[in-house]
């Protein structure tokens, strides 16, 4: 298949959350959701930037720079591209 080829790779990561440098996406249902954080902890200082939906429920995400693959419960898999996460 053509396209571009780029490998991913778990950090500091699960099945449906991952942090990016000052991000965090995270997952719910068939949504990526983005939240930039701004210190510790986390859950209480995040703002929400941006969110993707999804073809299908999503059981799975990487990241790796501005990609993101989305891996979907019925087959699919996405990528997509956030530029904002590398600025």
């Amino acid at each position: 298949m053509k396209g571009e080829k780029f490998t991913f790779t778990k950090g500091m990561s699960n099945a449906d959350t991952q942090t990016v440098g000052k991000y965090i996406i995270t997952v719910k249902g068939d949504l990526v959701l983005v939240y930039k954080i701004d210190g510790a902890p986390m859950e209480t200082n995040k703002t929400p930037v941006a969110f993707f939906r999804a073809t299908g429920s999503i059981s799975t995400i990487e990241c790796a720079g501005d990609k993101i693959a989305v891996g979907c419960r019925n087959g699919e898999v996405l990528h997509l591209r956030a530029a904002f996460l590398v600025t």
